[in-house]
């Protein structure tokens, strides 16, 4: 992107989600939701967001319109 190009590696990393036994309903509940988002982030890592500033009218009309997956 942007005609950059990697010259050298840096440093490499990995991150881990590490969560106690003991950890209390609301602590399980957030370790859900950031598992959740995370996952999502990686399922949707090949796709495309398209953002439009269109009438809920036409809504119908655009999809139809749009390429198949």
């Amino acid at each position: 992107m942007n005609n950059l190009e990697e010259k050298e590696v840096v440093l490499k990393s990995e991150a881990w989600l590490v969560a106690g036994k003991n950890r209390s309903r609301e602590a399980d509940e957030l370790l859900d939701q950031l598992a959740f988002r995370l996952k999502s982030v990686l399922a949707a890592r090949n796709n495309k967001y398209l953002l439009m500033n269109a009438p809920t009218e036409a809504l119908e009309d655009l999809i139809r319109i749009l390429p198949p997956e």
